[in-house]
Formats: structure tokens, C-alpha cells, sequence
């Protein structure tokens, strides 16, 4: 099943939801993934969760680090952390969670604690999950492209169920293929279903990158998911220009990126 996403991170869920009829109607069909932005103190956003899942897709809900992860390990956000997962169950449909996504960016992270209070930190959250049913969650593992070596980072394939990874053509001259393939060839053994859950290209670019995708990603089958960022970053404006939203409904029309 795939896969392309267009989301918005901001201002709000509402402007994603009112942007999503024209990439539907673009692409003539419901979209794979939508993202759902979440800061880590407030209650799940079910409200949300329901309307992404209406419109025919799976949200990957995106959940904050929070500001001191230590306090996670510590059990002392426990409480938190075990509403969120009764809540979530009670959602009773499939969930991508993405916690603390980009971690091993490093400035961007400073409540961390570098890659041992991370793997802390994530197991206690998985075994919280675990012990309220929560069974529709899977969770999703994703580091930065652009970030330090994320390997320290990893909790283990046991406490892991996808393999994210963000990246962006930062300089107009990239492929999906020379963004990801090294990603891809070092990840892939370890026999857990991969996503790009973030990408994008500015708009001088969008085009022929959107196609690179349609190009290169069947080459590398181990990604199940590719999620296109359709918003403006803090690094440059990734969302689609008339033509790219063109290339991109094109993208979905492949063969290769229709539901199955």
C-alpha cells in the first residue's frame, strides 16, 4: 500500500483539512498517510484522528518530544504518557506514532539527552503502551537526514515497528534516489517496513523531484510509504506550486503507488 501525503504542520489541523479536497480531487483518490502534529502535554487528538481516517487514510500522528525526555524515563510523565495510550486505544483504528521524530538533530533536541536518554526514554513509552492495549499503535522510529549518525539512537527492532527517515532537496539538485538510497541500503536488514515520512523540494525543483520519486522508489521496495511535506518550512517553502501538485498527481496515478 502507498503512500504519497500531503500535509500541513501550521498553522493549524483545520488548514491541512482545507487544503486536502484539491490534492484529492488532483489525484483522484484518497491519500495513503496524513500527517497530525501533536505537542507532547495535550491529549491525543482524536477529534483529528477521526476526521484523517473519514477521508479514507491513516494518520501518522506526530507526538512531541516534550521538554525534558528525562522526566519520561524517570516515570515521572507516566500518568501523561498512559492516557494518551487508553486514549489511542480507544481510537480503536490504525496509528502511526512518531515520537521525538528527528532525534538525532541534535540542536534542535537539546532535552534529549543525547542517544541513551532517547532509547530510555522511547522504551518506556513502548512498555506504558504496551501494558494499555494498545495494539492499533504501531510505532514509528524516524531520524533526519541531516543529523548526526543515527544508529546510537535506534531502541532495537524489537521496539520498533517502522523506519522512518526525513529529507529534503535543500539545494535543488537531488533525487529521492541520492537522498535516500544510503539510508535505504544501511536500514533495510533490519526487516522492518520503511517510510520517507518527510520530504519535499522548493519550487524551482518540485517538479523534476516529484518525478524522481516516481522513478527511483520502486527500485527500493522496502519503503512502504512516501509522505510529501506540502507546507512552508523553516528552511525553505516545500508546498506544491500548480505544476508540482501536477507531478504529483501524476506520481499517484503509477501503478506502483496504488493502494493494494
Amino acid at each position: 500500500w502507498l503512500h504519497p501525503l500531503a500535509g500541513h504542520v501550521d498553522p493549524s489541523f483545520a488548514q491541512e483539512q482545507a487544503a486536502l479536497p484539491s490534492v484529492v480531487a488532483a489525484t483522484g483518490r484518497p491519500l495513503g498517510l496524513l500527517h497530525i502534529y501533536a505537542p507532547w502535554a495535550r491529549p491525543a487528538p482524536l477529534a483529528s484522528l477521526r476526521a484523517v481516517t473519514s477521508a479514507g487514510s491513516t494518520p501518522l500522528l506526530d507526538w512531541g518530544c516534550g521538554p525534558d525526555v528525562a522526566n519520561v524515563a524517570s516515570g515521572a510523565d507516566d500518568q501523561l504518557i498512559s492516557a494518551y495510550a487508553t486514549s489511542l486505544r480507544s481510537f480503536g483504528a490504525p496509528v502511526l506514532l512518531r515520537w521525538c521524530w528527528e532525534m538525532n538533530l541534535v540542536a534542535l533536541h537539546p532535552q534529549i539527552g543525547g542517544p541513551t536518554g532517547f532509547v530510555s526514554a522511547w522504551n518506556h513509552i513502548r512498555a506504558l503502551f504496551r501494558t494499555a492495549g494498545a495494539t492499533n499503535v504501531a510505532f514509528v522510529w524516524c531520524p533526519g537526514l541531516t543529523g548526526v549518525d543515527p544508529a546510537p539512537y535506534f531502541p532495537g527492532a524489537a521496539a520498533v515497528d517502522w523506519i522512518g527517515v526525513d529529507g529534503y532537496d535543500r539545494n535543488g539538485t537531488q533525487t529521492f534516489a541520492s537522498l535516500f538510497a544510503p539510508f535505504y541500503r544501511v536500514w533495510l536488514p533490519s526487516g522492518k517496513p520503511m517510510m520517507v515520512a518527510e520530504t519535499g523540494a522548493s519550487a524551482s525543483a518540485q517538479v523534476p523531484y516529484v518525478n524522481s520519486i516516481g522513478t527511483d522508489a520502486p527500485a527500493m521496495p522496502g519503503f512502504k510509504a512516501v509522505a510529501y511535506f506540502d507546507a512552508p518550512g523553516p528552511v525553505a517553502a516545500w508546498q506544491f506550486t500548480p505544476e508540482g501538485l501536477q507531478a504529483f498527481a501524476h506520481l499517484a496515478a503509477q501503478p506502483y503507488f496504488q493502494p493494494h
